[in-house]
């Protein structure tokens, strides 16, 4: 997408960029590189794999929610962008 958004006013440009660096992917990257970035680092830190640590388990539970929040508004982004973007409607009379 090159970076440069057509933005909405559900996300800021900052909560955008954070989620990219969270994803540990680059913004310029295309909607399948930022469901394989999240496949990738939810498998990393599910909370199931630290059942037996209590301290690593809620690191994980952490860093999984900002994962999943991270992966929504980047969806929201790429939903937004790709769909046909209508003109609003004015009465010229």
């Amino acid at each position: 997408m090159g970076g440069e958004w057509n933005t909405h006013t559900l996300h800021s440009q900052n909560e955008i960029y954070r989620s990219f660096k969270l994803l540990e992917i680059s913004p310029d990257s295309d909607w399948s590189s930022v469901k394989d970035a999240y496949r990738d680092l939810v498998r990393v830190w599910h909370p199931d794999r630290f059942l037996s640590q209590p301290r690593l388990y809620k690191k994980a539970l952490s860093k999984t929610v900002e994962l999943n929040r991270a992966f929504e508004i980047l969806q929201d982004l790429f939903t937004y962008n790709s769909a046909p973007q209508t003109e609003q409607y004015t009465d010229s009379s």
